[in-house]
């Protein structure tokens, strides 16, 4: 289980907003500056090695650029961003990357094929939590080498997936690549320049860093003479340190352009401004009950659906989450590749009952609940106990605080659980690893996922998973993750509720928020 980190929405959504409304002929933030109230406490760095908060890669996806990069508006396909080109070689493993000749720095340096070998070499020698999603490919700093001075040779350990490759490389703290040269400048006792860039920035963007307070705020200046052929509507743009109160209070008063860390009650309030407009997106994350089939009456199928059928999905987006979430019942988020749309799970009282007869529990059982006491997870612990003893089945709540639930669950010591998982990165094989790979509940089993946790174990949906994670053909790939999903949908020990949306408030009209948030760089908009 992950917790979701709450950071900001992405700056490129922001720049694509400003640029549709100079098309449209709407005004600009004043005096050239767009002005933003966001929660950034999260943010500790802006070394791309080190950093875990999505507030922070947002940052970064403004200040570098990666090998490639999301298609704007569709996160299942991958574009180019430095590398021109690239190709597989016949042995399936080794990578072959083409620059573009003219992407220079900041500091007006080149970006060659140097720069990339030192920046992905940089990432697993510090080794630090980006660093998994490169060396899960088998990735070595050995690996990655010069070919020439605009081509790149990256070795994995064996065939993957083309997009699940290159989604890792397209995520700014594995893939951002930096100016070698003025990094080394700045380099104190073998950190690569760690300290001194986790205040300052050595990229290719089409911003640079003027100021950052940590905990206070921060100022991007756009870039003078970037490589691309961009033209940006502002010069400048803000972060100021605000709670969500205060962030709903300068909004309304014009003091900020856009306000991101609101609460759903907030939204909902705001929404009757007529000065105001509200944007949301899916996220990419899963809310769901995991049912531990170590528990013997979880362990029969019919149970789990019987359980399934008997939760008020509805109810729990609308008054719970008040509208705050989008129900989906599979485990692949909206807006990832593979990405399954079917709901066959609803409210059915009678179907519920009649699956927990056939299972052979036509009075119900007991069953112990886990779930953090904070809102909204209480709040649908406790719907859940209400729609699950209308069936029979008696739910006693158990409250634990993060660090004890998480234990708790990571040792498979619960009966049911609530929880979510937020992708590491925008390709199916995170969730299919954690959702659906499982070959042993053992302690010592080869993955110990979300699945092995809830002691559920299907040797044929793993195989699968691999299968998936290997498959090159796209076609192939995609329909191997539909008899995942709905395999998963029909026996897995999940009951999935939904996705919480990504709501955000502006001073500005006309902008749709894209279905991915975090990946894209506000330079690819022209």
């Amino acid at each position: 289980m992950k917790n979701t980190i709450k950071g900001m929405l992405s700056l490129l959504l922001i720049i694509m907003l400003l640029q549709i409304l100079a098309a449209l002929g709407y005004a600009q933030p004043q005096k050239d500056i767009l002005r933003v109230g966001a929660q950034t406490s999260a943010m500790l760095t802006l070394d791309p090695a080190r950093t875990t908060g999505e507030g922070t890669t947002v940052i970064l996806s403004h200040l570098y650029n990666k090998l490639v990069d999301f298609e704007f508006g569709d996160s299942t396909r991958i574009v180019p961003d430095l590398a021109e080109s690239w190709e597989i070689v016949p042995d399936g493993k080794t990578w072959v990357f083409h620059l573009k000749h003219d992407a220079t720095f900041a500091s007006g340096n080149p970006v060659t094929a140097a720069d990339v070998v030192f920046s992905l070499q940089r990432v697993l020698r510090i080794a630090e939590t980006p660093s998994r999603r490169l060396s899960q490919f088998g990735v070595t700093p050995e690996s990655i080498s010069k070919i020439d001075e605009y081509t790149v040779q990256i070795v994995l350990k064996r065939q993957y997936a083309p997009q699940y490759f290159l989604s890792c490389l397209a995520y700014p703290s594995v893939g951002s690549i930096l100016d070698q040269q003025l990094v080394l400048q700045h380099e104190e006792n073998n950190d690569f320049g760690s300290a001194w860039l986790s205040l300052h920035a050595a990229g290719s963007g089409p911003f640079v860093v003027e100021q950052w307070v940590p905990g206070q705020g921060l100022t991007l200046n756009v870039r003078e003479h970037f490589w691309e052929n961009w033209t940006p509507f502002f010069n400048k743009l803000t972060v100021k340190e605000m709670d969500p109160l205060l962030q709903m209070t300068m909004v309304q008063k014009g003091d900020i352009d856009l306000a991101w860390n609101l609460r759903p009650e907030q939204i909902h309030h705001l929404r009757q401004n007529p000065d105001l407009y509200m944007y949301e997106t899916p996220e990419f994350t899963i809310m769901y009950l995991g049912m531990n089939v170590g528990y013997e009456p979880l362990s029969r199928s019919e149970v789990r659906d019987a359980i399934r059928y008997a939760i008020d999905y509805d109810a729990i987006m609308h008054e719970i989450l008040q509208d705050a979430a989008i129900k989906i019942q599979t485990i692949i988020p909206q807006g990832i590749f593979g990405y399954n749309p079917a709901t066959p799970y609803n409210f059915d009282l009678e179907k519920a009952k009649n699956l927990l007869a056939e299972a052979g529990y036509p009075d119900g059982f007991e069953v112990e609940l886990l779930c953090a006491p904070s809102h909204p997870w209480s709040a649908i612990a406790v719907k859940l106990q209400s729609d699950l003893a209308k069936i029979g089945i008696h739910v006693s709540l158990k409250f634990m605080d993060g660090l004890e639930l998480y234990t708790t669950y990571q040792t498979q010591a619960h009966q049911m659980v609530l929880a979510q998982w937020q992708s590491d990165y925008a390709d199916p094989n995170d969730n299919a690893m954690a959702f659906a790979h499982s070959t042993s509940v053992d302690k010592d089993a080869k993955v110990l996922s979300l699945a092995w946790r809830n002691k559920y174990v299907n040797p044929e949906i793993a195989a699968l998973v691999d299968e998936a994670a290997y498959e090159l053909d796209r076609d192939r790939r995609a329909a191997l993750y539909q008899t995942i999903t709905e395999k998963i949908l029909d026996d897995g020990p999940f009951a999935v509720l939904g996705s919480p949306l990504r709501q955000v408030v502006a001073r500005f009209e006309d902008f749709e928020v894209p279905p991915s948030f975090f990946m894209f760089d506000a330079s690819t908009f022209k």
